[in-house]
């Protein structure tokens, strides 16, 4: 990665920060060296240091405070950490912007960081703001400058994206501990700052820390691009601003004052697009972009529907001072109480995940497959240190004509789409790769492959679960069961889960699970088989993720599917190749695979899904150690395929009641919903009955439900499932809007929190497979809606038969009233039977025993 050598006589000093190219420009070495051996140079568009040799005396000190060169001081090393580390250090969050308009349009954002240091220097709270000069220039390095003047930090306000000297700044601290100061800058400033601060034993109560969000961090050949490209013969650039409101308001143009008098606006976009040339070597590599280091973090409000053209600011507090300072000053602004979460997805993190890559990359010093993509990074920083820019103006210029040209590529390829030909051509694509490509790839494995199956060792390290889809709450559950089954008997092993729907976790759950989540789609799985002839493959989101799950696949002792029901004609044969691909590629890469408790059937696939769907399912379904199947009328359906590897067994999340959340959850995990009024029915619908059924008819069954409670005297909560139930459950809701007692709980729940809400119900009217299980085990009666076999078993089991709406033979609304009112009488009684049975099942046969 880092490929240059390095004189040995240097590794202690900066010199080699400066080697690796990875200088802030701080110039904190500067400031710590002993003996002034260390002065600054211009040099590719930074102040770089330069060292004396014949005064050097080689003490380290310079590197040891360097915050260029400490690459990996939070110690991340997997997305999941990464995830982590944009909530630690939290204590408040806030949208907000400056009461004092005047200020708030002077400043960038909202004027927070402005009018909080007018604030507090004004009020003699601190001694020195230090902040930096409004104009800046490569003629010299912007040096950040002590002021007790309110009326001076005010005009130094908007931000500046140059490497920023602390120079001043840290010889004044090692001047005079006992005065107070407030400091702001980037995250790598105020790391450099604190490691400074450390090494000569200074106290750090004495500063305020107001750190800025970073993305990018340019160098001062930026300025002079902008300057060459815009100005007249004659003009000479006298002024500069990055982001300047005027005219067209936030997020700002680039702002040039020549000294002719011209001044010229140019759009942000140009700035965008020449942010990759333009950034610091250091800045592939940082992680941190809402300053955890600093005690308030503050940066552009990028969240929907809360941006403003005047400007506003996010707002992160981050430590016990920072909140009595903030909370002391919070008159000065129009705040609302934001959830960091909200912040962190409107910034654009997706670069830190590319960050990670190139940073693990670096720290190994191998080549990994994103050295390629780094390595076109690092050529494009070459063009933006070329003083004759030659291939920046071509850059731009292509750029603008891109615009145009798409423009009419795009027209083109409306008309084409809507074409008869084009569409007879995609769906004939799709069928060859669908029917015919894939199927056969997976048949050339299993020929070409051992046919002995793979082992499950004694010692398991890395399991694989796979098949669980995290958007269903009942999925959800089976991943949280079979992890929580995993972690009790092996507490070391490293668990990855791969879903279907990764995308549905929002990045702040994900960095909560105590196992590792990555994505599992069809396009993956297809770049994992070995054949070089689907020529059909296209591009795929998450493309970065392949090389960890094939990775953890390499790795794998173990793998556990707990799809619940996806082999079967009822999903289509997509989901259903989807399936049998699962299991092909553990045969590829021999593991252990076992299909926990679920449904399967009915497989009357058409006769073209024969010729390699039949022959594809026969192998596939041989190759599994064992499958459990939750129905009998499974065992019937694939009768045909059977083998001495199927059995009969309960669901897991029946089976095995209790969770342990700490074998789930890397810290405790609070139950955000609170207890439920007394006489709750609870009712969770399905979309997918919808398809099923006559639409119109089952909402008037639902209303006549709840009509019937409500006459009852009941209260009425209606919950989802999963996501995609939330229209339906508003569309019940709809049926009275006025009711008080008629709830619909809006809050996303995961599996944990539905669980116990259920629990508190006297009964539940569902339509979830899951959500019946989840009452079954906490004893709570269910009036479930269904259609498919396993509805009928579930409830046989639990001698519950006459409490299923079966939906596939129509609805009879008087019939469904006469259940309820049956349920509505007895279901204490049911209570009881459902108790009694549930011991019955609990001395069963539980797979994770018969496995492990």
């Amino acid at each position: 990665m880092f490929k240059k050598k390095i004189n040995s006589r240097y590794l202690r000093t900066v010199f080699r920060t400066r080697s690796l190219n990875l200088c802030i420009s701080c110039e904190i070495c500067r400031a710590v060296c002993p003996v002034g051996a260390i002065t600054m140079e211009y040099s590719g568009g930074q102040f770089l240091p330069k060292i004396a040799r014949d005064k050097c005396i080689n003490c380290k000190a310079c590197l040891s405070v360097c915050p260029g060169f400490d690459l990996d001081w939070q110690g991340i090393r997997e997305p999941a950490d990464l995830n982590d580390s944009f909530y630690q250090n939290q204590r408040a969050s806030y949208t907000l912007y400056c009461k004092d308009q005047s200020i708030r349009n002077n400043s960038t954002s909202g004027g927070f960081i402005t009018s909080l240091l007018a604030e507090l220097i004004k009020n003699k709270e601190y001694d020195y703001a230090f902040v930096l000069n409004s104009n800046i220039s490569q003629s010299q390095s912007a040096m950040l400058s002590a002021e007790n003047n309110a009326s001076a930090i005010i005009s130094s306000a908007k931000s500046k994206y140059v490497p920023v000297s602390v120079y001043n700044l840290v010889k004044t601290l090692k001047d005079y501990p006992d005065k107070k100061y407030v400091v702001v800058g980037t995250s790598c400033s105020i790391l450099g700052i604190r490691k400074f601060l450390g090494y000569f034993d200074i106290p750090k109560d004495n500063c305020l820390f107001l750190g800025l969000f970073c993305e990018k961090t340019m160098n001062f050949n930026m300025i002079k691009f902008f300057g060459d490209r815009y100005r007249t013969k004659k003009e000479k650039l006298n002024e500069f601003t990055f982001r300047n409101k005027n005219p067209l308001g936030w997020p700002g143009s680039v702002g040039l004052g020549f000294d002719s008098g011209r001044t010229c606006f140019v759009d942000r976009r140009e700035r965008m697009n020449l942010k990759k040339f333009f950034q610091l070597n250091r800045c592939l590599f940082c992680l941190d972009k809402f300053n955890l280091k600093a005690d308030i973090s503050c940066g552009d409000c990028y969240i929907v529907g809360k941006s403003d053209s005047r400007g506003k600011s996010s707002v992160i507090v981050r430590s016990k001072l920072g909140q009595e300072i903030f909370n002391r000053y919070s008159y000065l602004f129009e705040s609302e109480v934001e959830t960091i979460d909200s912040i962190v997805s409107a910034q654009n993190i997706t670069e830190k995940d590319k960050n990670l890559l190139y940073l693990l990359a670096a720290l190994k010093n191998q080549r990994t497959p994103i050295s390629r993509e780094l390595a076109r990074l690092k050529k494009y920083l070459s063009w933006g240190r070329d003083p004759h820019f030659f291939k920046l103006k071509l850059y731009l210029l292509l750029e603008k004509k891109k615009k145009f040209f798409v423009s009419i590529l795009r027209r083109f390829k409306n008309r084409l789409r809507r074409s008869f030909f084009l569409r007879k051509f995609k769906s004939f694509k799709s069928a060859i790769f669908n029917d015919y490509l894939i199927p056969l790839e997976c048949l050339l494995i299993f020929f070409l492959k051992s046919k002995n199956k793979a082992a499950l060792k004694k010692s398991v390290k890395n399991v694989v679960i796979c098949g669980g889809e995290t958007e269903n709450k009942g999925s959800l559950a089976m991943i949280f069961v079979t992890v929580d089954q995993v972690r009790r008997r092996f507490p070391e092993a490293r668990i990855t889960v791969l879903s279907f729907l990764y995308s549905e976790v929002d990045n702040q759950e994900k960095s909560k699970f105590n196992f590792e989540l990555l994505p599992y789609s069809l396009s993956i799985m297809c770049q994992l088989l070995p054949s070089a002839f689907l020529t059909f493959r296209k591009r795929f989101s998450y493309s970065s993720l392949i090389d960890l799950v094939r990775e953890s696949l390499e790795s794998a002792d173990v793998c556990l599917d707990i799809s619940g029901y996806a082999l079967g004609t009822g999903w289509g044969k997509k989901i259903s190749l989807r399936y049998l691909m699962q299991i092909t590629i553990a045969r590829k890469y021999s593991i252990p695979f076992y299909i926990l408790p679920q449904s399967m059937g009915p497989l009357d696939y058409d006769k073209k899904d024969n010729l390699f769907t039949y022959p594809l399912m026969k192998l596939c379904l041989r190759y599994p150690q064992k499958i459990y199947l939750r129905e009998n009328q499974a065992l019937k359906s694939i009768e045909i395929f059977r083998n001495n590897n199927f059995e009969k067994a309960y669901d897991i999340v029946l089976q095995n009641k209790f969770i342990d959340l700490k074998n789930v959850y890397r810290t405790n995990y609070p139950l955000t919903f609170n207890n439920l009024l007394p006489d709750a029915v609870g009712l969770i619908p399905n979309y997918q009955v919808l398809a099923r059924t006559d639409k119109d008819n089952l909402y008037k069954v639902y209303a006549a439900i709840i009509e019937q409670l409500l006459n009852r005297q009941k209260k009425v909560y209606i919950l989802r499932h999963s996501r995609q139930d939330v229209d339906v459950c508003r569309n019940i809701k709809n049926f009275f809007p006025t009711a008080n007692n008629v709830i619909v709980v809006d809050q996303d729940l995961n599996s944990i929190e539905l669980d116990y809400c259920i629990g508190q119900f006297q009964f539940l009217v569902a339509c979830r497979y899951h959500s019946i299980v989840g009452a079954y085990k906490q004893h709570i009666p269910v009036l479930a809606i269904g259609w498919a076999v396993k509805y009928l078993e579930l409830l046989e089991t639990f001698g519950q038969s006459n409490y299923l709406i079966d939906v596939s033979g129509g609805l009879d609304i008087l019939k469904v009233n006469q259940q309820l009112e049956m349920l509505l009488t007895d279901f204490l009684k049911e209570k009881e039977k459902i108790k009694q049975n549930l011991k019955i099942l609990e001395g069963k046969n539980n797979p994770f025993d018969e496995i492990f």
